[in-house]
């Protein structure tokens, strides 16, 4: 919900259309609602010299927000700005503040039960097996008329706002063995050892069963929204889910930075090299162990909601093993919220339709709802939102919750710059491509930002008629991989340091480079990650490979490569010069690609991928690198790339 900017609108556009509809259609119970408001409103100053006007929109938009507004946040603080929020928005002179506490709630919107449908996949069992939701005396049953005499108050005086609010308490009441079952499938997401088969006797008190309190330890530091509990009404019925969903979610990962939390505390931290940020943090962790402390819940914490997302049904949200997106998990979320037929506009970062990650979510986008409008907009100047990144492309998507046929279209707009050019062009019909093309475009379906120039169209289609990287063309094949994590490879499991962050290194050390530590036609920028023992660090790597050709399969890099060259420790590539790019780039820098030929005696971080050749030699690799380094290579990759150049994009 944020401080309720999106929920304010919605407020605004519902009555205006609402007003419309019933000045040519009036409806009599609508009309008797909002003349006994005026009337408690205009008597709330029957002894006053003045009383100030009452509109009926006014008295109108009240109600929109009481009855047809919803919203769920994970911070308490945030949910209470929302309130105020509409609150301030909708206030009318003489009537008390309208009951908020049922609609606008607080809640970890991920990590808790979503839909039904979901806690019969958790237990394997027919909905309608479900006594909690259906047949005979189920507890929908119980509070249907508690829901509809909340939904008939209309908050015209402080006791109907307090009756209203004990009805919500009524109705909490009661649905609270409900929301201790949903605990317990929650829980067991993220602890196999929990045992649901509880979750559907009905019979039995779930509060006072081994599982249940299995499941408030495992759920300690969270706070799962469970929507079919949180708003019954919405889900109760056939079509169930929200009409209309309008989400901006947080675009963050789930994981907790090391780095950015002692920022916090630490000044300039950020722009201080690698060597003076882990003295620093040294420095930091003798001083204040309660900051210690406070790192160590809030990672706990992050970590519990991590695991949540990859266990949760958000397919690809953390895919590749790399900390889950937020946002992509949201998308999944959103999908699964919506009624038939229904509509959400969304504001997404363009990795969205760029990323390998979203490629599921892209794919049941496009076969089985139908996009209204697609429109990228660049946040240069920050006109799009003023306290976000300037460079980042920001995708405003609307869909319907319905299947398309086979005239349905993909509309795309932008990427727009500015006010003045994004005005001017929604006027105008969106540039549509058939929907089977726009799934074949990449291996991942990813969607290209294309210029506004129609040979633009056919110069991209041109170039994607050409074989991948990893074609079998008989003649060379690439595959990516990462040398260094720069996250967990510092130190082996036994403590011995792998990468030192010192500013003098002993003579016979290598350098450790990340994606900065070369530009293009540059192999050597003169920044360096840190240092390594060339002994220490290539025993490391070599047991490392070992590791991955053992366990990973296919997965693996080295997986093409023959059993001998995986034994022989002098063909680790760090022996040798390699074709390597930079993962952090972005496609509104001079160039997108950078790409360099890194000399031999020399480790790389994760921002530093390389190509490994399993077949070709070196003229192979001089062609591969010619190409990487063309403007026509990087024109591509400008049409995909954010702010990482992903391998599947360089594929």
């Amino acid at each position: 919900m944020g401080s309720g900017h999106f929920l304010v609108g919605a407020v605004d556009r519902i009555e205006s259309r609402l007003y419309a509809y019933l000045t040519e259609n009036p409806l009599s119970p609508v009309e008797d609602e909002l003349d006994n408001l005026e009337d408690a409103a205009l008597s709330a100053f029957e002894d006053e010299e003045y009383a100030p006007p009452v509109e009926r929109g006014q008295l109108l938009r009240r109600q929109v927000a009481r009855r047809c507004i919803y919203g769920v946040d994970l911070n308490p603080l945030s949910t209470e700005l929302a309130r105020l929020s509409i609150w301030v928005h909708t206030f009318v002179p003489g009537l008390p503040l309208t009951f908020l506490d049922y609609n606008l709630v607080t809640g970890d919107s991920l990590a808790g039960i979503g839909t039904l449908d979901e806690v019969t996949e958790i237990l394997d069992v027919e909905q309608s097996s479900l006594g909690m939701f259906a047949g005979g005396q189920s507890v929908m049953k119980e509070i249907r008329d508690d829901i509809d005499q909340l939904g008939n108050f209309a908050d015209a005086s402080a006791e109907q706002v307090q009756e209203a609010r004990e009805t919500r308490d009524e109705i909490e009441r009661k649905l609270e063995e409900v929301r201790a079952r949903f605990d317990i499938l929650a829980a067991s997401r993220i602890d196999d050892s929990i045992d649901t088969d509880p979750v559907s006797n009905t019979e039995i008190d779930i509060t006072k069963h081994q599982s249940y309190e299995q499941a408030q330890k495992v759920l300690e530091s969270t706070n799962p929204l469970h929507f079919p509990a949180a708003f019954p009404e919405v889900f109760d019925g056939d079509d169930s889910g929200f009409d209309t969903i309008l989400g901006n979610p947080p675009w963050q990962e789930a994981t907790m930075e090391e780095k950015e939390f002692w920022s916090r505390y630490v000044p300039g931290l950020q722009g201080m090299t690698q060597t003076q940020i882990e003295s620093k943090k040294e420095e930091i962790r003798q001083s204040r162990p309660d900051l210690v402390s406070q790192y160590e819940q809030e990672l706990e914490e992050q970590q519990k909601r991590s695991r949540f997302i990859k266990n949760g049904p958000y397919p690809g949200a953390a895919s590749g093993g790399s900390a889950p997106d937020t946002y992509k998990a949201f998308g999944w979320r959103f999908l699964d919220l919506l009624s038939q037929s229904g509509h959400a506009g969304l504001v997404l970062p363009r990795s969205a339709f760029s990323g390998a990650g979203s490629e599921e979510f892209r794919r049941e986008l496009l076969n089985n709802s139908i996009v209204t409008d697609l429109t990228f907009v660049k946040n240069k100047a920050g006109w799009v939102f003023d306290n976000m990144e300037h460079r980042y492309t920001i995708a405003l998507l609307s869909y319907t919750n319905q299947s398309p046929d086979e005239n349905t279209t993909l509309p795309l707009r932008g990427p727009f710059t500015d006010s003045e050019s994004y005005q001017e062009a929604i006027k105008k019909e969106p540039v549509r491509f058939n929907v089977k093309s726009a799934l074949n475009w990449t291996g991942t379906a990813a969607f290209p930002l294309l210029p506004d120039d129609p040979t633009s169209v056919e110069a991209f289609q041109v170039m994607n008629s050409h074989p991948d990287l990893v074609s079998d063309s008989g003649d060379w094949t690439a595959n990516p991989g990462t040398q260094l994590n720069s996250g967990t490879d510092k130190t082996k499991d036994d403590g011995t340091q792998l990468i030192h962050f010192i500013d003098d290194p002993p003579e016979h050390y290598w350098p450790v480079m990340k994606g900065s530590s070369f530009d293009i036609w540059n192999p050597d920028t003169g920044k360096v990650y840190g240092w390594a023992d060339p002994e220490v660090m290539s025993e490391y790597l070599y047991e490392k490979r070992k590791s991955s050709y053992r366990y990973a399969g296919s997965r693996s890099p080295f997986s093409g490569m023959s059993q001998d060259w995986i034994d022989s420790k002098d063909t680790l590539p760090c022996y040798r010069p390699r074709v390597a790019f930079r993962d952090i780039t972005n496609r509104t820098n001079r160039r997108t690609t950078i790409v360099g030929l890194v000399p031999p005696n020399i480790f790389l971080v994760d921002t530093a991928p390389y190509l490994l050749f399993s077949e070709g030699d070196e003229v192979d690799e001089s062609y591969v690198l010619g190409v990487m380094s063309s403007i026509l290579f990087d024109w591509y990759s400008r049409r995909f790339v954010e702010t990482h150049l992903n391998y599947h994009i360089l594929n």
